[in-house]
């Protein structure tokens, strides 16, 4: 049969003893919680009713952690606008409590650091960063702000160690510190050995920030340094060549694009100041290669079915729909004075009216100094040369050579058919 307890006997077993030598386990976690969150409430109206401006109340609150986490980081901030770095109450103190809440945040050593860098004492603020950037090694944000830290200390070589890891990260931070080297008086050199990290997106980015700020003599040093590191591409090289031209550094912006492209295109620009003369390449850029605007009525297109020379022929065909004023195609080349000829191979197929296609080479930034055009193109012919002698005149030294069709004052005036361009040739005089 079984036993059955007391009823005595059975509460003892589930609840403990009920003897007044003390409150069972679970009765005193219940009342500890609740006076627990007793004192919470209570101190949180006292944080709401009491002076928190007064050091002691304040001290109190954070200590206890009645203040809110969001409240203290606020008014410490507060205090840095207000100029109110140390003692109660003040900055520092703030900045400390926070940190205290959560020591192994990176923020809250990096915000302690600033800090005490403001109020002047540096060892401390020192021991701050080093420990933020152990525990936000990761962090581009706290590299950043270890790195301003030795900056303001006139400490660029401790800088560049942080922002060089920056620029390796992410290009979030490339403008504010590229600028930074140029106002804190990081030379070129410098910035090259020891704050842009070996490597293409970095590199690109640090030559595209001082084209951008028209820095010619810093931009030649970073571009090559860039070039013998195999950094460039095409975009970077006609980006380089542009910034030059339009600094009328003429002959520095022919060296670099050359360089960069005359192993793919032989006979440039010695003898030949065209470049992909024969449309054997997708144009590769807008400062020295073929530009060709899309405008309706119009098709223009690489042709790999005809051509003079090579494998490949530039084509426009003529919908015959407009009486158009075309110009759509062109390149810029540099010359120097003296005499010259322009050669190119031209085929037509029906091509109508008065008015058909002809070459035009003008001073690019002048006209009226420089204004050719040959005979037009028209009907039908097959593969032939034309020729052009000229005499670029001093002080031209960049030219731009057109496709150009002059609207027509005939009746029938919409330009219909086709024309084929190949072996385009401007040859100095003296290079025959």
């Amino acid at each position: 049969m079984c036993q059955h307890l007391s009823t005595g006997k059975y509460r003892e077993a589930l609840f403990g003893s009920s003897s007044t030598s003390g409150l069972a386990p679970w009765s005193f976690f219940l009342f500890t919680l609740a006076a627990v969150l007793t004192l919470g409430a209570l101190g949180t109206i006292l944080y709401f009713w009491l002076p928190k401006d007064a050091p002691f109340w304040q001290r109190l609150f954070d200590r206890t952690l009645i203040t809110p986490d969001e409240a203290l980081a606020t008014r410490a901030h507060e205090r840095v606008w207000e100029g109110r770095l140390q003692g109660p109450g003040g900055a520092v103190e703030a900045f400390e409590a926070a940190l205290r809440r959560d020591p192994a945040s990176p923020y809250r050593w990096c915000e302690l650091g600033e800090t005490l860098l403001e109020a002047g004492r540096t060892e401390e603020a020192r021991r701050c960063f080093r420990r933020g950037v152990e525990l936000g090694a990761g962090t581009p944000s706290i590299l950043m702000r270890a790195a301003n830290f030795h900056f303001r200390l006139g400490e660029n070589r401790q800088a560049l160690t942080f922002t060089i890891r920056v620029l390796a990260m992410t290009p979030e931070f490339d403008q504010v510190i590229f600028s930074s080297y140029a106002r804190l008086g990081v030379s070129i050199e410098e910035a090259l050995a020891d704050g842009v990290p070996k490597q293409r997106r970095a590199a690109q980015a640090f030559l595209r920030h001082l084209l951008a700020d028209a820095s010619a003599g810093p931009a030649e040093t970073v571009w090559r340094w860039a070039r013998a590191l195999a950094f460039v591409d095409d975009a970077l090289a006609d980006e380089y060549a542009g910034f030059l031209l339009a600094q009328r550094q003429y002959d520095k912006a022919l060296a670099a694009w050359a360089g960069h492209f005359s192993a793919r295109h032989p006979g440039f620009p010695q003898p030949n100041r065209i470049f992909n003369g024969g449309f054997e390449h997708e144009p590769a850029g807008s400062t020295f290669d073929w530009r060709i605007e899309p405008v309706e009525g119009v098709e223009v297109e690489r042709d790999n079915a005809t051509s003079a020379e090579g494998h490949w022929s530039l084509r426009l065909r003529f919908a015959g729909q407009e009486n158009l004023a075309y110009r759509h195609v062109s390149q810029r080349a540099v010359v120097h004075p003296g005499p010259w000829r322009f050669q190119a191979q031209v085929r037509t197929e029906d091509l109508t009216t008065d008015q058909g296609l002809a070459f035009q080479i003008v001073d690019a930034e002048a006209p009226a100094r420089l204004d050719l055009k040959t005979e037009p193109l028209l009907g039908t012919r097959e593969w032939s040369r034309i020729e052009a002698p000229l005499v670029i005149p001093p002080p031209t030294r960049l030219v731009e050579i057109r496709l150009v069709r002059q609207p027509s004052l005939k009746f029938d005036s919409k330009i219909r058919g086709a024309a084929w361009i190949d072996d385009v040739r401007l040859v100095a005089a003296s290079a025959r």
